[in-house]
């Protein structure tokens, strides 16, 4: 077992109610911050017109479906990650922490690629009306590349979590909205002359 000052024994001695607060509230705020993308998605690209609000909201149920096999990885991480520190077994803990990280990765690109490579089918069969498919090809394409880097993202959070850093966990999701509110008017709008990307 960890001594109870070391940095793996945070919640292995103490208050149960305590620590359940102190990496639920962290944890509440973090997952807030994330929803509020889309909210601030939907308001910029609303300005942009009836057909690419549109096809946010044929994208956004996909999206969601596949960010959440990624949050069932994080939270696997988080689980094996914890147990073994809460044993006290530091080795095996680093080891299933950088194995997650791989696995993460490696679904991130096995899943982006199908995500690529399926995207008028998946789109066809919800019915997307044709004229909104370069849309949601324009949205999906990119989201398609990026998505190893979300799971990977999402496996260091996994491997935070296990550790009981939920704040650190909280300020990262906060930052990662917060370049979202910045970026999102300069991006989709434009700004000082230049167009944006819609």
């Amino acid at each position: 077992m960890s001594a109870p000052g070391s940095p793996s024994a945070k919640l292995v001695s103490g208050s149960i109610p305590g620590h359940l607060v102190s990496q639920t509230m962290p944890m509440v705020i973090g997952v807030a911050a994330i929803m509020s993308i889309g909210i601030v998605d939907a308001f910029f690209i609303g300005q942009l017109g009836r057909d690419a609000l549109a096809a946010i909201s044929f994208i956004f149920p996909v999206s969601v479906a596949i960010t959440s096999l990624g949050v069932g990885i994080m939270v696997g991480i988080n689980s094996v990650v914890a147990r073994a520190l809460g044993e006290g077994d530091h080795e095996r803990a680093a080891r299933r922490a950088n194995f997650g990280i791989v696995f993460a990765a490696g679904c991130g690109a096995v899943m982006g690629a199908a995500l690529w490579l399926l995207i008028d089918p998946i789109f066809a069969a919800m019915n997307a009306p044709a004229h909104l498919m370069p849309l949601i090809r324009a949205y999906m394409q990119p989201y398609a590349v990026g998505f190893p880097l979300i799971l990977i993202i999402m496996g260091f959070n996994g491997v935070l979590r296990g550790q009981g850093e939920a704040r650190r966990t909280s300020t990262i999701s906060i930052a990662y909205a917060a370049a979202n509110w910045v970026l999102d008017p300069l991006l989709i709008t434009g700004v000082f002359g230049f167009d944006g990307f819609g």
